[in-house]
C-alpha cells in the first residue's frame, strides 16, 4: 500500500551507489541520487500526543471504577457504565492507531534522513542473505506495516510492534461497537418490559372495574 502520506519537501543526497532503488521522486544529479525528503510529521506529534494521554485515560478508568465500586450509585448507573466504556474503547483505539501511525512515519523518516540511514531500521534484522538483497522500503498506514523490498520485487514484513498495534486498534474498536450494542439491547429490553408492565397494570385495572360492577349487581 503506498505510504506516501504527506507532501514531499527538501531532499536528501545520498551517492548512486548507496544499496536501494529508485523510488518515485528520486534523480540523479551529477552521480548523487537525491531523494525527497518527508516534510510532514504530523503522525509523529499525534504519536506524542497519544503517548502523553496514556497517563490521563488510566487515571479517568480508576476514577470511574472507583465511582462505580462505591455505594450511592444513580439508579442507570450499569448503561452509563456501559456507554462510558464504549466511549473510552474508542478512544483507545484511537490512541493505539495514532502511535502505530507515528511509528510508521517516525521510520519511513529515519530512513530517508541521509547517510548512514540505509537501510531502514526495521530492515536490519533480516537475515544476512536476504539483507543483501534488500532494494528498498515501504511502509504502510492502513494497516500499520513496514515492508522491506528485495531485487526481485518479493517483499518482505519487517520485524516491529506493527502487528501488536493493529490487534490492539482493532480489539478497542470491536469491544466499542460491542458496548454500543449492549446499550441498545438493554434499552431495547426496558422498553419491552416497562410496556409488558403498562399492558399487565391495564389489565388488572380492567379485571378490578370489572369485579365492581358485578358486585353492584
Amino acid at each position: 500500500m503506498d505510504g506516501k502520506i504527506c507532501a514531499d519537501i527538501g531532499g536528501v543526497a545520498e551517492p548512486t551507489g548507496t544499496p536501494g532503488r529508485l523510488a518515485q521522486g528520486d534523480h540523479v544529479v551529477g552521480g548523487v541520487r537525491e531523494r525527497p525528503k518527508g516534510g510532514c510529521d504530523v503522525f509523529v506529534l499525534l504519536m506524542y500526543a497519544a503517548v502523553l494521554a496514556i497517563p490521563l485515560w488510566a487515571i479517568a478508568v480508576v476514577v470511574k471504577l472507583i465511582s462505580v465500586a462505591v455505594p450511592g450509585r444513580r439508579p442507570d448507573w450499569g448503561r452509563d457504565l456501559l456507554r462510558w466504556s464504549a466511549g473510552m474503547a474508542a478512544i483507545a483505539a484511537v490512541g493505539v492507531y495514532a502511535i502505530g501511525l507515528g511509528s510508521v512515519q517516525w521510520d519511513a523518516s529515519e530512513a530517508e534522513s541521509g547517510a548512514g540511514s540505509a537501510p531502514a531500521d526495521p530492515c536490519r534484522t533480516l537475515p544476512p542473505g536476504t539483507l543483501d538483497r534488500l532494494a528498498g522500503h515501504e511502509p504502510s498506514y492502513f494497516p500499520l506495516g513496514f515492508d522491506c523490498l528485495l531485487d526481485g520485487g518479493r517483499v518482505v514484513a519487517a520485524d516491529g510492534s506493527y502487528t501488536l498495534l493493529n490487534a490492539l486498534a482493532a480489539a478497542f474498536a470491536l469491544a466499542a461497537v460491542l458496548l454500543l450494542l449492549a446499550v441498545g439491547f438493554l434499552d431495547e429490553y426496558r422498553a419491552r418490559a416497562e410496556t409488558k408492565a403498562g399492558r399487565s397494570g391495564d389489565s388488572e385495572a380492567g379485571n378490578s372495574e370489572a369485579g365492581d360492577s358485578e358486585a353492584r349487581a
